[in-house]
């Protein structure tokens, strides 16, 4: 997993190797440095105010935004997780899941380049 801060939120960028984990943890080398945690649950039923059902988003210190905070934590239902990793997008030429939250935009992806023909490496020209 890699991640970084853009202009419009938090980019997050998802691996084969992420596939088959329940937890992913990266640290972000901007700002102060946050602890990105990412956790797969059964049911994520307390989503705050505008973000999108069965994710929820919180910073550590409960008070801080992203530019101050320690420790982000996303959680993530089995359903948001499996759009991420196991439906395709055209667009996004792999999964995707994007959604609001209280401080800010936030875009999971993950681009497999077996799944689209025109990045694949079976293909013999």
């Amino acid at each position: 997993m890699r991640a970084r801060f853009n202009p419009t939120g938090l980019t997050i960028n998802c691996q084969n190797e992420d596939i088959n984990q329940s937890r992913l943890e990266y640290i972000v080398n901007m700002y102060n440095s946050p602890k990105l945690i990412i956790e797969k649950r059964e049911e994520v039923l307390n989503s705050g105010r505008y973000e999108e059902p069965g994710f929820h988003i919180e910073c550590t210190p409960s008070d801080s935004n992203f530019e101050t905070c320690k420790e982000i934590n996303i959680f993530l239902d089995k359903k948001r997780w499996n759009q991420i990793f196991f439906e395709y997008d055209p667009e996004a030429m792999g999964g995707c899941f994007i959604s609001r939250s209280k401080y800010d935009r936030i875009d999971i992806c993950y681009f497999n380049p077996d799944a689209n023909p025109i990045f694949s490496r079976n293909i013999k020209f």
